[in-house]
């Protein structure tokens, strides 16, 4: 089956970061602990589905992103990276480690200094990269819903493949 250029993108994106993303170390402790990657992921499931919310929230007009299934399909996007996903539980663990609470535990306001922190961090750190490359995962699937695009009143695309690229 001919991938989409969607899933080309996409796999794309991964194929750039997993050569450049120095995940190694981490990926060596997970290995040592036993674990495998679908398992931190899903041991960090209520983080990436907050951190995701905090991105995306419930506006009274389209639905959170993790109503549609977003934080689940962006953890399987990461599964199915290893290096990428292997940074991202990295990333994961400093969030719920700060305090005694884990981030998706705290309060919205707490989420969203955090979420500032990460936002204005420099792309070259792994928090600057972590925000930018969920941030993108995220608008990437909750856009791909019908549901998400009821508040945009779009109309439909003026030809089956969309609208024509700006050098057409």
């Amino acid at each position: 089956m001919t991938p989409s250029r969607r899933e080309f993108l996409m796999r794309s994106f991964a194929t750039g970061l997993g050569l450049v993303l120095p995940t190694r170390p981490a990926a060596q402790m997970r290995i040592a602990r036993g674990d495998t990657l679908a398992a931190g992921l899903s041991y960090h499931a209520p983080t990436v589905a907050a951190y995701i919310d905090t991105l995306l929230p419930d506006d009274g007009v389209t639905p959170a992103a993790s109503a549609l299934g977003v934080d689940t399909e962006v953890s399987a996007f990461l599964a199915s990276t290893p290096q990428v996903g292997d940074a991202a539980l990295l990333m994961c663990d400093w969030l719920d480690k700060p305090g005694p609470i884990r981030f998706a535990m705290r309060s919205e306001r707490q989420r969203l200094e955090i979420m500032d922190l990460l936002a204005t961090a420099p792309q070259s750190t792994m928090e600057g990269w972590f925000y930018s490359t969920l941030r993108l995962l995220a608008i990437e699937f909750y856009y791909a819903k019908p549901e998400a695009l009821v508040g945009l009143n779009l109309s439909a695309a003026p030809q089956p493949e969309g609208y024509l690229p700006p050098w057409a």
